[in-house]
């Protein structure tokens, strides 16, 4: 199995187990505490996924020394495109319309500027 599909199958079962745990633990006090670490924690825990999914798939896989070595006009429109999604994403609330506006737009980049 590649890097990549040992990261999704990981994410998809981590976010599985903190979706499903607070059915199972709903009387527990520490849960039912909205200002403490374990409510943020699971709050969180999927966004965090998605973040490491796009940013692993943005930069093929590469670790920061690959990416310090080959970083590029490409790598700067990457990391710009990454920075405004997630200023829209905390702005807006919403992931998906984040992801799918900045996709369209990098599109748009690589058509009219090819890297």
């Amino acid at each position: 199995m590649t890097n990549i599909i040992l990261l999704i199958l990981f994410s998809a079962i981590t976010i599985f187990i903190f979706r499903i745990s607070p059915f199972f633990l709903k009387e527990n006090k520490h849960l039912n505490n909205k200002e403490g670490f374990i409510y943020k924690s699971i709050s969180y825990s999927a966004q965090a996924m998605i973040g490491i999914i796009v940013f692993n798939s943005a930069f093929s896989g590469k670790n920061i020394l690959e990416l310090i070595d080959d970083f590029s006009l490409k790598t700067i429109v990457i990391l710009l495109l990454l920075l405004g999604t997630f200023i829209m994403t905390i702005l807006t609330k919403k992931i998906i319309p984040s992801f799918i506006i900045t996709l369209a737009l990098y599109s748009l980049i690589l058509y009219y500027f090819p890297m």
